[in-house]
């Protein structure tokens, strides 16, 4: 038996019998053969030199009892074949008949696809699923018809149902959107009279895509121009994200466009430069993480915006998700006391390869200045205390680049490990410990829920964030302010942590330094 949706049901027992059914929800021995499998898709990747992470986080995402990792096999193909990664869902008759049940919001359905959204799960029952599209009566029956059609991914053991991947994340919002019910994802528009803030994009990476998804759901904001270095992919980039000007060219985009701020989004080689030439125009800057390669860079840029009365921002825009300000916030209250030990780890295993953007120096490759960035800049920004001492140790890769990296920071009242890899796949998450109890912040630079313990190790309070559907919009709503009211940094990401970071990084440099 084949097809997308179990066998129909009659009342609880199925209208055939003397069969064997295999679904989403049940997929027996068939398990390896629903998709792709991870070891499947990291040969694929291997033989036509394509970047396993990124497919990863595109495609992956549905996990049964035996094979966890699950690739959605049409998307996988598309991407290798196109040698593009983005979103080659099908547009199918039965998601467009599914927005009226979302609109219609069913025992609260409104607010679990606003979850799901945001990346949380949501508990469902599937028992009472009658297996077609005309017999839904509840808020688990349309989010069941989503499993059997593969939007959601289902957990068997938890009972709960998510997003399975970043292809299907842009489905949801593009569904949500046109929908009746815009509420969803765009905030209300206030009536005002200024005009609409323009962000141009300068690199039109992957990162911009999610830039540009941000921009959509910001009242009275827009992305009105990318640059490349290729015009072509400035041109594709734009055609596939609905932005009205593509330059092959960064300096022609400032000069013509004069955007209100400008959105630096290629690898951290190039941060520098780029900022510099939007300073020297007088155009704003909020510039991707890590923002310099070192102090020298930075000091450059501060400087320079200094004398020029120019607004710059390193988009660190985990500092603005609401799990991480409700952790912030149980600091300052001293819910576990005054923290005494704060410990965070960040690790996967970069993509093979020297020339990717994670192994390659020219690039700016290395873990200190992907994933040490985070892991520095939210420890600082929740404990909120002098620093006394930093001891710096890190590994490096043959391709010359730090592939781990090891801080012991001494705060005034604290003492912080911070452990982050490109070598190994560790356990992210940061954890504070106090007299009254300890604090856990999982996936800590893209978390959306934290959860407090008391002195007993019971739990006393868990936030989850409900409502955010990008979390990008945070960051780009605090530069809006900022520029709007003449100021030249943010109080969330001031110039001085920017810096302190760069720092970091020279003292990371210096470790290899010393072991040549």
């Amino acid at each position: 038996m084949t097809g997308i949706l179990p066998i129909k049901k009659y009342g609880t027992h199925s209208a055939m019998t003397d069969f064997v059914e295999y679904s989403m929800l049940d997929q027996g021995e068939l398990e390896e053969y629903v998709g792709f499998t991870e070891q499947e898709v990291r040969g694929l990747c291997r033989k036509y030199d394509m970047d396993f992470m990124e497919i990863k986080r595109w495609y992956d995402g549905y996990s049964f009892s035996r094979i966890k990792s699950v690739y959605n096999p049409n998307s996988v193909v598309n991407a290798i074949r196109k040698r593009k990664i983005g979103s080659y869902w099908t547009k199918t008759e039965t998601y467009e008949s599914l927005r009226i049940y979302v609109d219609m919001d069913m025992d609260g359905l409104k607010e679990s696809v606003t979850r799901l959204i945001g990346g949380a799960q949501c508990s469902i029952d599937t028992a009472a699923f009658q297996n077609d599209m005309t017999s839904i009566q509840s808020r688990d029956d349309v989010l069941t018809l989503f499993v059997h059609l593969g939007y959601l991914a289902y957990d068997e053991e938890a009972e709960t149902v998510s997003i399975p991947n970043e292809e299907i994340r842009l489905e949801f919002i593009r569904a949500v959107k046109n929908s009746k019910r815009k509420e969803l994802v765009l905030r209300k528009k206030k009536e005002t009279k200024m005009s609409t803030f323009r962000f141009g994009i300068l690199g039109a990476a992957n990162i911009a895509v999610k830039f540009c998804q941000a921009a959509a759901l910001i009242a009275e904001c827009e992305v009105c121009a990318v640059a490349s270095k290729s015009l072509e992919k400035a041109e594709g980039f734009a055609r596939d994200n609905g932005v009205a000007h593509a330059y092959g060219n960064y300096e022609e985009l400032l000069d013509k466009e004069k955007p209100d701020c400008a959105y630096i989004a290629v690898t951290p080689h190039d941060h520098c430069r780029l900022a510099m030439l939007c300073i020297e125009r007088g155009i704003p800057v909020l510039c991707e993480k890590a923002m310099f390669q070192n102090s020298a860079e930075a000091e450059q840029v501060f400087a320079a915006a200094a004398a020029r009365g120019v607004f710059v921002m390193e988009a660190m825009w985990s500092r603005f998700l609401p799990a991480v300000k409700k952790v912030r916030a149980w600091v300052e209250e001293e819910r576990i006391g005054i923290p005494e030990i704060s410990q965070i780890s960040i690790g996967f295993t970069a993509p093979e390869g020297n020339e990717n953007r994670y192994r390659n120096p020219s690039l700016g490759g290395g873990a200190a200045k992907d994933i040490t960035v985070y892991a520095y800049e939210l420890t600082t920004w929740i404990l909120n205390q002098d620093i006394r001492k930093i001891n710096v140790s890190a590994t490096w890769g043959e391709s010359g680049v730090d592939m781990n990296n090891h801080i012991s920071i001494d705060f005034t009242h604290t003492l912080a490990d911070l452990t982050t890899s490109f070598a190994a796949k560790l356990e992210s998450r940061m954890v504070l410990y106090g007299r009254k109890g300890k604090i856990l912040l999982p996936t800590p630079h893209h978390s959306s829920e934290c959860f407090l313990y008391d002195e007993k190790g019971e739990l006393a309070e868990h936030f989850i964030d409900r409502d955010t559907v990008n979390g990008f919009t945070y960051e780009m709503e605090e530069v809006i302010r900022c520029i709007r009211e003449g100021k030249q940094e943010s109080p969330v990401v001031p110039w001085k942590d920017t810096m302190e970071c760069a720092r970091l990084f020279d003292r990371i440099a210096e470790c290899n330094r010393e072991r040549i």
